[in-house]
């Protein structure tokens, strides 16, 4: 069932959406876009053989729920199986993927060949190169992930970093169950929040909550419920 999403995603991308590339000129999206020169973002689509091969890309960070996607020869692959749907359990792979990215951040600053990536269980030797993160549309899991790590690592508020990403892919938008995540995890990492959920009508649902919420830096524009 998500290879016809990725399918219906990823052409729903070329024909309606644009982002901005690092030379500030538009790029289809299902492109990648460069969010830090070690860091890319997309969906399906970039994950294309060029890509790779132009933006020296060593692993991929996959949270697509679907495996049946080409391996890239000489790129190792972290495979998350998650669905993008607000009851998804993406914060438990926040802390794991920060880590991988800041190990490629801290290579590409050192200009090393290897770096080594601390787990829970061992140590692993990181190659050189830079990390793609992508999920089926590059909008909602994959969009979580990166800023998450921008939280973790690079001292940016969740304001801050949303912003960022924003402003190299216009087209992010999690969904409000890993807004929620993202709000718990910039608490528990910064001990406050720059984000939080706004209530779009006095419904409320059987617990007591808002029926419909959305993060504060969304604009009017962007207040649909999703």
């Amino acid at each position: 069932m998500e290879v016809k999403i990725i399918q219906v995603a990823a052409k729903w991308q070329r024909a309606n959406y644009r982002s901005t590339d690092k030379s500030g000129k538009d790029a289809v999206d299902g492109d990648i876009s460069e969010i830090r020169p070690y860091l890319f973002l997309g969906g399906i689509g970039s994950r294309n053989k060029a890509a790779i091969k132009a933006n020296n890309i060593k692993h991929i960070v996959n949270v697509a729920n679907c495996e049946k996607l080409k391996k890239r020869r000489g790129v190792k692959e972290t495979h998350i199986m998650l669905d993008d749907c607000a009851k998804s359990d993406l914060k438990a792979h926040f802390i794991a993927t920060a880590d991988l990215i800041r190990c490629h951040r801290d290579n590409s600053a050192s200009k090393t060949d290897t770096c080594w990536l601390s787990t829970a269980l061992h140590p692993r030797r990181e190659e050189g190169g830079t990390v793609l993160v992508h999920c089926a549309a590059g909008i909602s899991r994959s969009v979580s992930l990166v800023l998450a790590y921008l939280v973790m690592h690079e001292d940016m508020s969740l304001n801050e970093a949303y912003q960022l990403v924003k402003s190299r892919r216009t087209i992010i938008r999690p969904n409000n169950g890993f807004w929620t995540q993202l709000i718990s995890f910039e608490k528990d990492v910064r001990g406050s929040n720059s984000v939080t959920m706004l209530p779009l009508s006095a419904d409320r649902n059987s617990n007591g909550h808002a029926k419909y919420s959305i993060p504060s830096v969304y604009s009017d524009s962007d207040s649909i419920p999703y």
